[in-house]
């Protein structure tokens, strides 16, 4: 019985150990900063994506859990136990779960459909629950990666979606992610996803914001985050002008948009930088009408108008399905694309093609109101 047993339980945490890998792998390659790149996704609902992806962890938690009961109900399978508890481990502290259920709001939040969002099953979290103790099960030799240039090791990107290498998002990535959605929340009136704001103070004041888990985008507005978050908490305790003159100034000198040149970054870069300032400024908007200052307003609406005009600039220029076709004749990339499509390069690039331009009206289809 034993044997039978045994046999069973490690199939059991072969399979699973296997798509636990699986699944934090391509989780991190379709969720990771798909709400500041393509949130508006029309072949999908990229909510429901970043929904489904989280709900993963729980199945299997209950899976396992049912197992190990089964063994423990066996006799001599309590040895097994272990083995399987480590397993359970690694779906609980896995890294994609905190990062699919921020990618999941802040999806909803750009996009405007935070009344999809159950808040109520989200509450109760640490700061450490979210940042400490995870686990990476990405696997990064399997993983396919866009990146320019040559990484390796931990710091090689799987993504890849943002045209440059930087190291795979990890803790650092997760804390300017909580705490944008922080921010985000206690401004809208929402309860936050955590309940420890002290502790996470602390950790945002010590943190290093040149992290390389950090885009250019997310580091140059990790301190706007901080100055919105500061004034935010001010505004119960009546926020001081100082305060709120260094959120203006902030405003005032907003990184850049529209940097990006090859064409490679068309719907990567700039996209990601006008969504990350969209965030920002949406979020400074709900603070600056709660204090009433139209000074900040004005500012913020002048970034807005930018943003805009950076998207009509680049949905001018969006490569088409003969210009991506002719950009595959030569070079190492266009050899390895045709390896890998063949025959099928212009079913590819219409795919492409549709994509662009549909990623770039989704900037436009955000609402600063």
């Amino acid at each position: 019985m034993y044997l039978g047993l045994g046999s069973l339980a490690m199939t059991f945490y072969s399979e699973l150990s296997i798509k636990e890998m699986q699944h934090d792998t391509l989780s991190h390659l379709i969720l990771t900063r798909l709400s500041t790149i393509h949130p508006f996704h029309g072949s999908h609902d990229s909510l429901q994506l970043a929904q489904r992806s989280g709900s993963i962890y729980a199945a299997y938690d209950m899976k396992i859990a049912d197992f190990q009961t089964k063994c423990a109900e066996t006799e001599g399978g309590a040895n097994l136990i272990i083995e399987l508890n480590s397993l359970r481990l690694a779906f609980k502290n896995s890294l994609m779960m905190p990062l699919s259920l921020l990618e999941q709001r802040r999806i909803a939040h750009i996009t405007g459909q935070d009344h999809e969002i159950s808040l109520g099953e989200q509450l109760h979290h640490t700061t450490s629950d979210l940042l400490d103790n995870l686990q990476d099960n990405r696997d990064y030799r399997s993983g396919f990666n866009h990146d320019r240039g040559d990484p390796s090791g931990d710091d090689r990107s799987l993504i890849g979606r943002l045209g440059v290498s930087y190291k795979a998002p990890g803790q650092h990535w997760l804390l300017y992610c909580l705490l944008t959605d922080t921010a985000w929340s206690l401004v809208n009136g929402q309860s936050p996803l955590i309940l420890d704001l002290d502790e996470l103070e602390n950790r945002v004041g010590s943190f290093d914001s040149t992290s390389p888990e950090l885009s250019i985008a997310e580091a140059s507005h990790f301190p706007k985050w901080i100055t919105l978050y500061s004034c935010i908490e001010g505004v119960t305790q009546r926020t001081r002008s100082e305060e709120l003159e260094k959120l203006r100034e902030d405003i005032r000198h907003l990184p850049p948009l529209g940097q990006a040149t090859s064409s490679e970054s068309y719907a990567s870069e700039d996209l990601h930088a006008c969504y990350e300032r969209l965030n920002f400024l949406k979020a400074a908007w709900k603070l600056s009408a709660l204090v009433k200052d139209k000074n900040i307003q004005q500012a913020i609406q002048t970034g807005w108008d930018e943003a805009q005009r950076v998207v009509k600039d680049r949905r001018r220029v969006l490569p088409t399905k003969r210009s991506l076709c002719e950009a595959t004749k030569g070079g190492e990339t266009g050899q390895a694309l045709l390896e890998c499509v063949g025959s099928g390069i212009e079913d590819w690039a219409e795919m492409v093609e549709k994509d662009y331009a549909e990623a770039w009206a989704g900037v436009a289809r955000v609402k600063l109101v």
